[in-house]
């Protein structure tokens, strides 16, 4: 990745793998409204923008226990994967 991450560095939740899991431990509702009150914005052509299926993938990412973030970020960049494993009905990374 070109992207000069130091720490302390914020990415959008939106748009990263580590991010979409996140919103998915939390209340589809509570995820639905953090979005709407920061709509997302797009980094890359190929960022999902659009609510509805943004939602979708948060959704798939709660069933699946890992999010896939595809040239979200930065164009070029390798697929991204955050695998999670529930443990005590939270998620913790692997």
């Amino acid at each position: 990745m070109a992207i000069a991450l130091m720490p302390g560095s914020r990415l959008p939740a939106h748009c990263t793998s580590m991010g979409r899991v996140l919103l998915a431990e939390l209340p589809e509702e509570q995820s639905r409204a953090l979005l709407k009150r920061h709509p997302p914005k797009a980094r890359t052509p190929r960022t999902v923008t659009d609510l509805a299926e943004l939602l979708a993938r948060i959704a798939e990412a709660r069933s699946r226990g890992h999010a896939v973030i595809d040239q979200e970020v930065e164009l070029g960049s390798a697929r991204s994967r955050c695998r999670c494993v529930r443990r005590g009905g939270r998620w913790s990374r692997r």
